[in-house]
């Protein structure tokens, strides 16, 4: 059964985050995850693959957002992030503390094109 993202993404640096276990995050005092005002709803996709060194599971979140002031992920680019997506069915992760997501961006001035790459042994 497919999943429908929803238009909400949610994200925190891997400093800011304390330990993990599954999609359970338990994050470091103060810190909270920071809900992004998308342009449009994020894109998910997952594909597996079997190279010599084991099978590993390669995930990408590309969203949209608006330069805003409160875009401080452009303006303080950090790389390596845990992402939460809604879904009609609940929410899962992107990323982990081994295996974090990579972000990167491309900016055009009326909006920023966000690409966030994660892989992980299966």
């Amino acid at each position: 059964m497919n999943k429908v993202i929803c238009k909400r993404l949610e994200l925190v640096h891997v400093q800011d985050i304390d330990k993990m276990y599954a999609d359970q995050v338990t994050l470091k005092p103060g810190k909270t995850f920071t809900q992004l005002i998308l342009e449009g709803k994020a894109e998910y996709s997952s594909q597996s693959q079997t190279p010599d060194a084991g099978p590993v599971v390669n995930e990408t979140v590309t969203a949209k957002i608006r330069p805003t002031q409160e875009s401080y992920i452009i303006k303080f680019p950090l790389r390596y992030y845990v992402i939460r997506l809604y879904t009609d069915a609940g929410a899962f992760i992107v990323g982990s503390l081994d295996y974090p997501a990579e972000l990167t961006f491309k900016d055009d001035k009326v909006y920023v094109n966000l690409t966030f790459k994660a892989s992980k042994p299966l």
